[in-house]
């Protein structure tokens, strides 16, 4: 039988391993925001081609009924 103690501990320890993984994912979503700021700054226009790519693939998206 599981006592109310062990219920309490494993919401605990389950509330603690998901605020380390969300602090974990969000270090590396900063990190690659970073690291593509830094790319598209130095490839201007490998950024304009990505942008354009992008919405030509959202639009034909779209556009499909």
């Amino acid at each position: 039988m599981v006592t109310k103690r062990q219920v309490k501990k494993a919401v605990a320890d389950s509330e603690e391993s998901v605020k380390n993984s969300s602090c974990a994912a969000m270090d590396e979503l900063c990190n690659l925001t970073q690291a593509s700021c830094r790319y598209i700054k130095e490839n201007p226009w490998a950024g304009v081609g990505i942008g354009a790519t992008l919405g030509l693939v959202v639009g034909a998206l779209l556009s499909r009924k």
